[in-house]
């Protein structure tokens, strides 16, 4: 909470679990959140995710902190914090 209070970054974190999660397929059952967009390459390079690489930084010291919390889990939480 403190970072969202000092970065005002609430509504760039809530963007980034939502592109994270966008993936489920209803039809076969599978996708949803799993932080693929964390990887240089790949989803982080799709246009409708620009400047998520904001969002990514600011929560990558949380990660480094809490090293067995998994991406996709911690994009997912900061949206509802």
């Amino acid at each position: 909470r403190e970072l969202i209070r000092e970065k005002t970054c609430g509504p760039i974190l809530v963007r980034l679990s939502w592109h994270d999660a966008g993936t489920f397929d209803s039809k076969s059952g599978t996708g949803g959140p799993r932080g693929a967009m964390r990887f240089s390459a790949g989803e982080s390079t799709h246009g409708a995710n620009n400047g998520l690489d904001i969002a990514r930084s600011l929560l990558e010291p949380l990660k480094k902190k809490y090293s067995s919390v998994t991406y996709a889990d911690l994009w997912s939480l900061a949206a509802i914090v």
